[in-house]
């Protein structure tokens, strides 16, 4: 079982504040902690086992999904790990006072009740009855897919999630083309019953990571993590061209045009993905409809700066090889040195941003070197690891530096 507020009704019905983070509805990871949840006591080796399994995977994100799913608090991954480590010695406490077991759920009421006053008047609800409210609050009743209201929610998640991991995030806008002609000739009910069938189909074609959304009237949505824009494409053109060849009624076909739009190389933040896919979504239909249009027709899922830092690499020794970087992004740089490199081979590289922020540190994997007029070689490396740290003063850097280029 699971609490809530008696003061309002449950937050699914609430509208959360923009700058909270939310969680993973429908995602794999909550359905994994509901089965590790539901399958019994939480003080089992088989529990911890579990949890620890989800932690080498998700990392702080378990703590802020289950204590979600717990409490029906957000917050974000680090200050849910803060939270439970700290509800897990709050049950401790209990149990040598009372000298008596203390289920983990009941500790936690305790700890945010007591400690923290986050509640201040609990009610105590089934777990499954609060996630089937939760699964119809945010899905479409026409079609069964996710709704607008859980697209709004779940894809600023999305967002950090990208940031986290240094992933691409692509979004698809699908609108079914001449959809009201169709509808004028048929009736609406037969309408509906196109919009369902397109509803399976796309989420057919979609892997298991992926999920489609019913955005309002005949558009759709289609959520891609971790994909960059080249694979959204193909994601996009294998679900466009398995609608058009089913027939609907009277054997005719139904039609979608499709934008995509890919994080960070066409947005900023989740209102200019959304708005940027759709807008690739317009040009397609502009363009004689049926068809995948990528916004600003650039294949690239990482925006790149012009931005000359210095820098040292090496290549599986100690010995440093100095460059002079030519544009850099969140997924990789561009360099100018003084030897070639093979193409595919690992390198660790130290990145100065400034003086006063230092140096940042990253492992890469070369995807290009070419020797240029002048002599030298121009490098390109794709990012395969850095740490979150490093991965936010790069970010840092970029923005500065997109900035003063805007203003120059």
């Amino acid at each position: 079982m699971t609490l809530t507020d008696s003061r309002r009704p449950p937050s699914l019905v609430d509208e959360p504040p923009e700058e909270q983070l939310v969680p993973r509805s429908g995602s794999e990871l909550t359905q994994q902690l509901l089965e590790l949840v539901q399958s019994g006591d939480l003080e089992s080796p088989e529990f911890r086992q579990g949890l620890e399994a989800l932690e080498q995977e998700y990392q702080d994100e378990v703590y802020a999904e289950l204590l979600f799913l717990l409490s029906h608090l957000r917050f974000s991954p680090p200050e849910a790990r803060e939270h439970w480590q700290k509800i897990v010695e709050h049950r401790e406490r209990l149990v040598a006072g009372i000298q008596s077991a203390v289920d983990l759920r009941a500790a936690l009421v305790s700890y945010f009740l007591d400690s923290h006053t986050l509640l201040e008047s609990p009610t105590v609800i089934e777990l499954r009855v609060l996630e089937n409210a939760r699964n119809f609050a945010f899905r479409d009743s026409l079609t069964g897919l996710y709704n607008y209201r859980f697209l709004r929610d779940y894809l600023p998640r999305e967002i950090w999630r990208a940031d986290q991991y240094n992933t691409p995030l692509s979004l698809v806008v699908a609108d079914v083309d001449d959809f009201k002609i169709y509808n004028d000739r048929y009736g609406h009910e037969e309408g509906n019953v196109a919009l369902s069938r397109i509803a399976v189909l796309l989420e057919e074609s979609l892997r298991k990571i992926d999920i489609a959304v019913r955005f309002g009237g005949e558009e759709f949505v289609l959520i891609l993590p971790s994909t960059p824009k080249t694979g959204a494409r193909s994601v996009a053109e294998r679900a466009r061209e398995v609608v058009w060849r089913e027939e609907m009624q009277g054997g005719e076909s139904l039609t979608l045009s499709m934008g995509v739009a890919t994080y960070p190389a066409d947005a900023s933040d989740e209102r200019e993905l959304l708005r940027h896919a759709d807008r690739a979504m317009y040009r397609a239909k502009s363009k004689g409809k049926n068809q995948v249009e990528l916004f600003g027709n650039d294949r690239r899922s990482f925006s790149r700066i012009r931005l000359a830092l210095n820098g040292e690499l090496h290549e599986m020794s100690p010995q440093a090889y100095p460059f002079e970087t030519i544009d850099v992004g969140s997924g990789g740089l561009r360099f100018l040195s003084d030897r070639s490199m093979a193409v595919g081979s690992l390198v660790d590289v130290d990145l100065l941003i400034s003086k006063t922020a230092g140096s940042l540190r990253l492992a890469g994997r070369v995807v290009s070197s070419r020797e240029t007029e002048t002599g030298g070689f121009e490098t390109a490396v794709r990012i395969v690891e850095i740490d979150s740290q490093d991965r936010r003063q790069l970010g840092l850097c970029l923005r500065q530096a997109s900035t003063s280029a805007e203003l120059a």
